[in-house]
């Protein structure tokens, strides 16, 4: 939570119900954080709403992978180009962007759909998900 959001006043209260795993799982991660499980919660829940439409530290984390993933597989790549295969690798390279874009449209989509999109704009270009598309690699 940033240090702004400490000094708010509080007026409002959030009251509701859990399953038991979820209680234990809560209170395991605010003893791991050093508070309180309704300080913990709390802080969670307007980090969270801070955030935005941002990605969370595990998101990240994983974001961070698939595209160190992405980058050494176009490295392979382009070491074993040859004349023979280059006109496959381009393809298959403009296949992996476009489903790339296209899964950035269908996120965002999402975000606007739901109202957390700032500026109103679709970006959905009506050409429909990746899926509907046949995005992605093709043998």
């Amino acid at each position: 939570m940033s240090s702004s959001n400490k000094s708010e006043t509080k007026t409002r209260a959030i009251n509701f119900r859990v399953p038991e795993r979820v209680w234990r799982a809560a209170e395991e991660r605010a003893t791991l954080a050093g508070k309180g499980i309704n300080e913990w919660a709390r802080d969670e829940l307007t980090g969270r709403l801070d955030e935005g439409h941002g990605l969370t530290p595990g998101e990240r984390l994983i974001y961070v992978e698939i595209n160190n993933l992405r980058n050494l597989v176009e490295t392979i790549m382009l070491a074993g180009m040859s004349a023979e295969n280059e006109e496959r690798y381009a393809e298959a390279l403009e296949q992996s962007i476009a489903a790339r874009e296209a899964a950035a449209r269908d996120y965002f989509g999402q975000l606007a759909e739901v109202g957390v999109a700032g500026s109103g704009e679709g970006p959905d270009d009506g050409k429909g998900s990746t899926e509907q598309r046949g995005g992605g690699l093709t043998p």
